[in-house]
């Protein structure tokens, strides 16, 4: 018997990594097969990061209740919503597209006069 599917995205290896990837495309609706055993032995090395804070009043108070740092991670609680993103460079713009798959409206705060992100990303932005 022959099955015909066309999926979004395939992911070869049901390790750790390869399941994180399949998480992040469900939560972008994407249809995901993933080949491989759940057999471990990824090495994953990390060095972490820090978000740059707003340091604005009610930003701490917020933060993880209407204050996010992650589209991709929490981009699925503003469905419907109308948000804003703070910052005019290529992560903001990057972050503002993505969110749009979820989102009513996306508003890109910036203190200055222009966004400055990729000129692929801008156009996709207009």
């Amino acid at each position: 018997m022959r099955v015909n599917n066309i999926y979004d995205s395939i992911i070869i290896g049901g390790g750790v990594v390869g399941l994180a990837g399949a998480m992040y495309a469900g939560r972008m609706q994407l249809k995901t097969l993933v080949l491989g055993e759940i057999v471990g032995g990824t090495i994953i090395f990390t060095t972490g990061m820090k978000h740059r804070e707003l340091k604005v009043p009610g930003e701490k108070e917020f933060t993880n209740k209407g204050v996010h740092t992650c589209a991709l991670c929490d981009g699925f609680f503003y469905k419907n919503k109308i948000i804003g993103v703070v910052g005019g460079s290529d992560s903001a713009a990057k972050e503002a597209l993505l969110l749009t798959q979820w989102t009513k409206k996306v508003y890109m705060i910036y203190r200055g006069e222009k966004i400055r992100p990729e000129p692929v990303n801008a156009s996709r932005i207009e």
